[in-house]
């Protein structure tokens, strides 16, 4: 059965590009412009816990990461959005915001796994979403992902973007990317973060070497603010370096690598 959501959204890598830089104001701005709720959390010195604790935001998804993530979704319209790893919720409250403002059915659309958020961050990102009208749309589960990831596979759940940003050991990135590979739609994508990090960046190259049949590898800087010759350059030292720190694929079609597939050392 052919994926509609895959022949709708595949855009080439070389379109996207032509589109970065076309706004008149930064990326920040932008951002806060279009959504007031991310300035205020961006902003605080504090944030208040599920039990009334304070906590000081010690970090966030970079300005260039929600900015690169609002335009993936503006492209291809994902109805279904899962991160792994919360924290203190820029990119949580991001995809809740962009789904209650274009998804057809928001309530539910946006799942979050981080077995972290209650004991070491007292649920401020759970509760910064419930205080801004967001409680319904976002879907938060406590446990490790990889006791989640496989339930929510069970369950028939698919996902049109998903965002990989928790656990940073190889063996935990690892498992995210085995899980996540079955609940990515043919079409959607799938973005690591931290991927200038060791072990994210063994992972990533373990999908270039080894499933490249199943994906294409999207340039981030294709979708960064800038004057597109200087993101160019940029990309080619981050790829150079090893220090690109998002790392972006889009799934071309479903499938498995057959039981005796050739091995490529990554």
């Amino acid at each position: 059965m052919e994926n509609t959501f895959a022949k709708t959204h595949a855009v080439s890598h070389s379109k996207a590009g032509a589109r970065t830089g076309m706004s008149p104001i930064g990326a920040r701005e932008m951002l806060i412009a279009e959504m007031p709720e991310l300035e205020k959390l961006l902003k605080a010195e504090n944030l208040s816990g599920l039990t009334g604790r304070i906590i000081k935001p010690r970090m966030f998804s970079t300005i260039n990461n929600l900015y690169v993530l609002r335009r993936l979704f503006a492209e291809i319209k994902p109805e279904r959005t899962l991160e792994i790893g919360i924290a203190f919720g820029a990119s949580a409250v991001l995809f809740s915001l962009l789904h209650k403002a274009h998804s057809s059915h928001p309530e539910g659309a946006h799942q979050g796994i981080d077995p972290f958020q209650i004991s070491d961050f007292d649920g401020c990102a759970v509760k910064f979403l419930k205080d801004h009208g967001l409680e319904s749309i976002f879907r938060f589960h406590y446990k490790p992902s990889g006791e989640v990831l496989p339930t929510l596979l069970t369950n028939g759940n698919r996902f049109q973007l998903i965002y990989v940003d928790g656990s940073h050991l190889f063996e935990d990135v690892f498992v995210d990317f085995f899980y996540s590979h079955r609940l990515l739609e043919p079409g959607g994508i799938i973005a690591f973060d931290d991927t200038q990090d060791p072990h994210v960046l063994k992972v990533v190259r373990f999908i270039r070497n080894n499933y490249s049949e199943f994906y294409e590898e999207l340039s981030p800087y294709d979708y960064q603010f800038g004057h597109p010759l200087k993101l160019k350059v940029k990309s080619a030292v981050a790829r150079l370096t090893s220090s690109q720190h998002l790392t972006i694929f889009r799934k071309t079609h479903d499938g498995v690598r057959k039981w005796n597939a050739r091995f490529n050392n990554f």
